[in-house]
């Protein structure tokens, strides 16, 4: 042997003598006489209890290999379970060095489906160790672990709120040096879906509690997401956020239950910190988002958004948005600013300010407060305006028909409750093409649609408000064609279900062709029983007082009307009775009438009451006067021009109803064309008249009052004579002698007799 190579050989045998002993003693000795050393450094390392249930074997080499089956990591006293951590076996490489210092080391740990569970425990995280000092009479013996290789485990995450399950298909974890980095590289499935790639850094600032600086690297589904910045053992963490993504709703084959939106060409930049407790939602700092476009017809039927940013400027900020985007082909633009509570797990009450605009010059705008609880809706309480040309065309925005007001605009203060079923308004002021209206109003949405408020209005068009409405008061029509009278079924089923508490001022109305002044109403409805106490109005000739009941929680509905009128426009009465042409002057009415029944026709079929109607002076068309009394008219040979109108210089009625069937002692009118008295009856249920009239005729150039009967069904009135041939002789006899005078208006009592 040559000098140099003894020198090696001697070298060799200095080192390895200790290294070969320690070999030698680890192939010779049964490794389960160190069982309880393993446990105690475990457990110092831990401050857990450490169950190895399983023998420990030696797979011999020069880098031996300690295998353990059933090895149990106790949890926290008062967890969910016994144990944080149970696996199925366990695989620990050994550096023989680290040995003669009572130290070990170990190179490689391989977990075989491990099952760990991280949990909060008494407000205690319990993947926290609390390392204990050794076991009294026992020297100390550290524990380093240098790699870790795990396969087919699972990680249960179970935090306030929320539960997590996720698999582990591989997981490496280096830890070369002491004091040095910590690499993280693994492949992970959440909830059983696909799996998704992990790599992480984490270098710790001082002891294994104290802060880690980190590195984390998320990549699945063509979306890649950076974080850099601090994190502890204890779930504390403060971290930048990097992501961009394509596709984000992609992610939902790895993470389902979040539902992510379909958010396009998708890049964020956002400050996150945890929350106080573990579990919470993180606290938002310094965000940048940008979203290309997105179709979010499964969160809003047909809304769709175009490029959209939202920028926060640090914690409790106020986020500015702007976007563009379209609600059902209907396109419009956002921006604003919104709120975001530091701590999204609290109740809290953010400021809003945003406005949207549409193409078609509409524009909704809202500023307040949002109050939130636990992320979710808690309230509003906020200030509305809205404007629209055209409010009609907004309608596919709602998918609904909405009224056809014009030049609308809508402001108020608006409170809703967190339910969101309760909205109040308060100094709402509606004005628009049709009307004005203002007041307070209070809408709730359950168990049924109520309204309750006090509204006044200066000038309100009720025909054109009605029109804008879709409301048409003379459309109805019969079921079965059978009766002149509709037999169609009222909707009182709209009364049911709904609780309506309002009253209203309205200075101008124009309703029928008419201007109503001083108008003043009260609407009752509660368990489908409507009451119209009050309906007063200012005309020329008094004040008109109208009241109105009926119980649709009925199925024979049973109805009441009271009506005071001095002067009611005999053009409104014309419109509702169907008759043709324009008509003027004023029917003073008073009425105190009942019924019961599901449609008109049943309606008047049981009326009873009162009805006395009176007018002198005013005009109706010739084509209306021939449709109330062309039988009369044709039965004395008495022509009217088709065209022209009629004078009227009086007219009565007066009589009372029961079951249906009118009696009237009164009749009287004086027209242009026609003047008669008498008296009759009218059967609404069987609608047929029965009626005895004493119009005045010229015969031989005098006056004279000839009895005429006017009987049949409304659709086929016919009349005639009431006199035999010697009567007809009187008749002329009358005339040559002056005839008789002209008394039909004194008689009625709407005119003073002659002297």
């Amino acid at each position: 042997m040559t000098r140099r190579g003894w020198w090696l050989t001697a070298i060799a045998a200095i080192i390895g003598s200790p290294i070969g002993a320690a070999a030698i003693a680890v192939a010779v000795v049964d490794p389960n006489v160190f069982k309880p050393q393993l446990i105690a450094a475990l457990e110092d390392a831990t401050g857990r209890d450490v169950t190895l249930n399983g023998p420990l074997r030696i797979k011999r080499s020069l880098w031996p290999t300690i295998e353990v089956s059933d090895v149990k990591l106790a949890n926290l006293p008062g967890g969910s379970r016994p144990d944080m951590a149970r696996a199925e076996r366990i695989e620990a490489q050994l550096s023989l060095w680290p040995l003669l210092s009572r130290e070990i080391e170990v190179v490689r740990l391989v977990l075989v489906g491990p099952n760990i569970l991280f949990e909060d425990v008494n407000g205690t995280p319990n993947w926290t160790f609390d390392t204990g000092s050794p076991h009294p009479g026992d020297a100390p013996v550290a524990l380093r672990i240098r790699n870790v290789h795990v396969q087919n485990g699972i990680v249960t995450l179970l935090l306030p709120g929320r539960s997590r399950v996720v698999g582990i298909r591989s997981l490496d974890l280096h830890h070369r040096v002491d004091g040095g980095p910590l690499d993280l590289d693994t492949v992970l499935v959440y909830s059983d879906n696909k799996p998704f790639h992990l790599r992480a850094s984490a270098t710790p600032t001082g002891g294994v509690t104290a802060p880690w600086q980190t590195q984390l690297q998320f990549d699945a589904f063509d979306t890649q997401a950076a974080a850099k910045g601090t994190m502890t053992l204890a779930g504390e963490y403060d971290l930048q956020i990097d992501a961009k993504s394509p596709a984000l709703d992609a992610l939902n084959a790895l993470l389902p239950a979040m539902q992510l939106p379909p958010l396009r060409r998708m890049t964020l930049a956002t400050h996150l910190t945890n929350g106080a407790k573990h579990g919470d939602l993180p606290v938002i700092g310094t965000t940048q988002l940008h979203i290309g476009s997105a179709d979010l017809s499964s969160l809003v039927q047909g809304l769709v958004l175009g490029a959209t940013d939202v920028a926060l400027p640090g914690v409790g900020g106020a986020a500015t948005i702007e976007g563009q985007g379209s609600l059902r082909k209907v396109a419009f633009t956002l921006r604003g600013t919104a709120g975001v509570p530091p701590r999204l797990d609290d109740a809290s009450s953010i400021p809003l300010d945003l406005a949207v605009a549409t193409t078609t010059k509409d524009s909704l705008g809202v500023k307040g407060k949002l109050a939130l609880k636990a992320g979710g809706f808690d309230g509003l309480d906020a200030t509305i305006a809205m404007r629209s040309p055209a409010l009609a065309k907004l309608g596919p925005m709602v998918a609904r028909a909405l009224p056809a007001l014009t030049d609308m605009s809508w402001d108020g203060h608006l409170n809703v409750a967190s339910s969101g079923t309760s909205w109040r308004w308060q100094g709402a002021k509606l004005n628009s093409h049709q009307g004005d209206a203002a007041g307070d109003l209070a809408i709730d949405v359950t168990p049924a649609l109520g309204v309750s408020g006090k509204l006044r209005s200066t000038n309100l068009d009720l025909d054109a408000m009605l029109a804008a409405f879709g409301i048409d008061l003379g459309s109805s029509t019969g079921k079965r064609g059978a009766t002149v009278i509709s037999d169609a079924d009222l909707p009182w089923a709209a009364l049911r279900g709904t609780t309506i508490d309002v009253a209203a001022t309205m200075a101008s109305v124009h309703f029928q062709d008419e201007v109503w002044h001083n108008v003043d109403l009260a609407v009752e409805l509660k368990g489908g029983r409507l009451e119209v106490p009050r309906l007063q109005m200012s005309l020329p000739a008094g004040p008109l007082s109208v009241s109105f009941g009926a119980d649709a929680s009925r199925t024979e509905v049973p109805a009441s009307l009271s009506v005071h009128g001095p002067g009611i426009p005999l053009a409104l009465l014309a419109h509702y009775a169907g008759l043709p042409g324009a008509a003027s002057g004023t029917v003073r009415i008073e009425a105190d009438l009942h019924a019961t029944g599901r449609s008109p026709h049943d309606l008047v079929s049981t009326l009873d009451g009162s009805l006395t109607a009176a007018m002198t002076g005013g005009s109706v068309s010739n084509a209306a006067l021939l449709a109330l009394t062309g039988s009369a008219l044709q039965t004395m040979n008495i022509t009217v021009p088709a065209g022209g109108e009629t004078k009227i210089a009086c007219l009565g009625v007066a009589g009372a109803f029961k079951n249906g069937v009118g009696r009237f002692p009164t009749l009287a009118i004086n027209t242009t064309y026609l003047e008669l008295d008498g008296a009759g009856e009218i059967d609404l249920g069987k609608e047929t008249v029965a009626l005895k009239l004493h119009p005045l005729v010229q015969v031989s150039g005098s006056p004279v009052s000839v009895p005429v009967l006017v009987e049949g069904p409304f659709r086929a009135i016919t009349g005639r004579l009431d006199a035999s041939g010697l009567d007809k002789l009187g008749f002329l006899i009358d005339a040559w002698f002056g005839g008789d005078q002209p008394e039909t208006c004194a008689k009625a009592g709407l005119a003073p007799r002659a002297k």
